[in-house]
């Protein structure tokens, strides 16, 4: 069964095994840093509530490991928020006041990480390659070539590895 409350400017909706909070206007996005967060529990590094008072909005803070989420809420939405936090605690999400201080969550550090990753792997390969090339062309001023089959370095005038039989074309 799933617990839907709407806050000021964001809506969350727990459900047994995810947490989502969604941006229903500008300020909600800046707050949430997205149009749409969608947690697990697991990924939940802590929380922190603030109730409501009579010249305050309250504030449930969420923290992960890309920042933290911020969902505001009137006083008259304490009771509902408070139920928000008690599902929290079921699932064993520890509560945490750091996570107020926390920058807020921003997809652009995930989408960031995966772009430096794929860097990062072509760097590599293009590496990989430039250090065979460089062996290919020492092994040319060697009048030797590798054999494609075994590795094993052999003459270049070889038209068949001596090591693994392999005919060169």
């Amino acid at each position: 069964m799933a617990l839907e409350v709407k806050g000021y400017g964001a809506s969350i909706v727990v459900e047994e095994e995810e947490f989502s909070v969604t941006a229903n206007n500008s300020a909600g996005k800046g707050a949430l840093g997205a149009d749409r967060i969608d947690l697990t529990y697991e990924e939940i590094t802590g929380y922190n509530l603030k109730t409501a008072g009579v010249l305050t909005n309250g504030a449930l803070t969420l923290g992960t490991d890309l920042g933290k989420a911020v969902v505001h809420f009137l006083k008259k939405q304490n009771d509902a928020f408070a139920e928000v936090a008690a599902l929290l605690d079921e699932q064993g999400v520890q509560t945490d006041q750091g996570v107020t201080s926390m920058k807020s969550y921003s997809p652009k550090i995930e989408a960031f990480k995966e772009k430096a990753a794929i860097e990062e792997a072509a760097l590599a390969e293009a590496s990989a390659a430039k250090a065979e090339a460089k062996q290919a062309e020492k092994l040319a001023k060697d009048g030797e070539k590798i054999c494609p089959d075994c590795a094993e370095t052999i003459k270049a005038a070889a038209r068949k590895c001596r090591f693994c039989g392999y005919e060169f074309a």
